[in-house]
């Protein structure tokens, strides 16, 4: 493993022992891994700045309990980094068009960052919502 590579996967590491213990995402906790012009891409939809960011991740934090991030793997490049977590909550708010059930929920997600200047400028994030919902829906 090269020199960046090990160092993107230190980042990494760090950055999800950190997601996974937070309550709140705030600009104070977030600011050590983003940048303030941070793009987030997430299906079709396309996020722009740290804190549009954080205010769709707080509600996502909500919505599923305060999840826990389970079963994490991760891939580093120079630069760039690939994490597989699972994110295991109980479904608390409105999500899909679905009320809230409050059924356990898990729902499988990848990411993939780029690094800009030692921190995130780049967030692209792929979750199972619709798996996820069909799950939280038939847990009896």
């Amino acid at each position: 493993m090269s020199d960046g590579a090990a160092a993107t996967r230190q980042f990494a590491e760090a950055f999800v022992a950190t997601i996974s213990s937070l309550h709140e995402f705030t600009r104070e906790n977030m600011a050590p891994y983003f940048h303030d012009d941070v793009t987030w891409q997430a299906g079709v939809m396309r996020l722009e700045g740290i804190e549009v960011f954080l205010a769709a991740n707080n509600q996502a934090w909500q919505t599923l309990g305060m999840p826990e991030v389970r079963d994490v793997e991760i891939d580093a490049g120079d630069g760039f980094a690939v994490i597989g977590y699972t994110l295991a909550g109980t479904h608390m708010l409105p999500m899909m068009g679905h009320e809230a059930t409050g059924k356990p929920i898990a729902m499988p997600a990848l990411v993939v960052i780029r690094l800009r200047d030692g921190r995130i400028g780049h967030i692209r994030t792929m979750t199972d919502n619709v798996g996820a919902m069909r799950v939280a829906a038939s847990v009896g």
